[in-house]
């Protein structure tokens, strides 16, 4: 649950002074529905798609009892992207729970945190959101209006307006206000490791609270990219294929980005916590090293024995800085994140390897 005002209308933040987004105010009133927010989301999907589909048919674009995969993409990306952020903000409060008990703030504080975390500001994402759908206008009749039939969109008529104002702007608005979130958000975790989380090397494990939460924000961008990649028309123009290709490739790299991003703070200070523990052992075994040649050289052994176990110990120290690991992730988090991302790449270029050989 996210802090409100306290007059409880949630209009307003007392925590952190601003007012919440069109997404968060639309979220809020999905949470206050009487059954589970997805179920909401996936009902406006299946009713987005099924007034696009029977009217395909009864306009004889394409057979009654079949659907275009491309638009069910289509229209399933911005419910998907509504949906994905309402998650993702749940997750980070999760996340600021677990790595609680190695913050260094106040009750308050966290919550105040809590608040900025799940909760975007108004106008920041409204301009975003309007970004957003200037571009998508501009790529819909700059670039794939030259392929407009691969992509079975409606020419004229009432569902020409739902296809290029509906859909397009809603579309385009939610993938803007995402962008947005996605930025703020891994910003947000990030000041969160460097400012604010006491460094432990042999009590990591609250420090892996927000890899989980980092892979999630990456897969859900791959599970779209790969979406439109599947079911892109294999008729569609140049021009619009490139951009595609190009898009797909941007969220590759933002994938791993968005991974990265949140939790390299943590990792910094992960290793130059350890450059410091190490320096201050090698500055004891220096001190010792003087300490014991000074008694050999005076010819006074009856300290010999607590110097060398001084330095055994401090040697063990070293080889266990050595051992401890930097990374602010559980191996199964990686694992997993590197599968979702390489995996349908994999697929997909030995279908299209297998698919060449068969056809020379």
């Amino acid at each position: 649950m996210r802090p409100t005002s306290a007059t409880g209308s949630g209009t307003r933040a007392s925590w952190a002074g601003h007012a919440p987004s069109w997404v968060d105010r639309l979220q809020h009133a999905a949470e206050r529905l009487p059954w589970p927010a997805w179920l909401t989301y996936a009902v406006i999907f299946v009713l987005l798609v099924m007034t696009e589909t029977l009217w395909k048919w009864s306009a004889g674009t394409y057979p009654a009892g079949t659907v275009f995969p491309y638009h069910l993409v289509v229209f399933g990306t911005g419910i998907f992207g509504f949906a994905l952020v309402h998650h993702l903000d749940r997750a980070a409060s999760r996340a600021l729970d677990a790595l609680r008990p190695v913050l260094t703030m106040s009750d308050d504080e966290v919550e105040a945190f809590r608040y900025r975390i799940t909760t975007m500001p108004a106008w920041p994402v409204a301009a975003a959101s309007l970004v957003a759908v200037g571009f998508g206008v501009f790529q819909r009749f700059a670039i794939v209006a030259s392929g407009v039939e691969a992509f079975r969109y409606a020419e004229s008529g009432g569902l020409y307006y739902f296809e290029n104002v509906v859909i397009l702007l809603g579309d385009w608005s939610v993938i803007g206000a995402y962008l947005y979130h996605s930025i703020r958000q891994l910003h947000l975790v990030d000041t969160l490791y460097r400012r604010h989380a006491a460094i432990d090397l042999f009590h990591v494990r609250p420090l892996h609270a927000f890899s989980a939460f980092a892979a999630q924000h990456a897969v859900g961008i791959l599970l779209v990219g790969y979406a439109w990649v599947a079911a892109f028309p294999a008729g569609a123009g140049v021009p619009a294929l490139r951009l595609m290709v190009g898009f797909i490739g941007l969220l590759v790299m933002l994938a791993f980005a968005t991974f990265l991003w949140p939790i390299w703070g943590a990792h910094q200070r992960l290793v130059g916590e350890r450059e410091r523990r190490k320096q201050q052992a090698h500055r004891d075994l220096a001190t010792v090293t003087q300490l014991l040649h000074a008694d050999v050289g005076a010819g006074d052994y009856g300290q010999m024995d607590g110097l060398s176990k001084a330095m055994a110990g401090l040697r063990e120290e070293l080889a266990l800085l050595d051992r401890a690991s930097t990374w602010p992730w559980q191996t199964n988090t990686l694992r997993g994140f590197l599968t979702a991302v390489l995996l349908p790449l994999f697929l997909w270029g030995t279908q299209q390897l297998l698919g060449r050989l068969l056809l020379s």
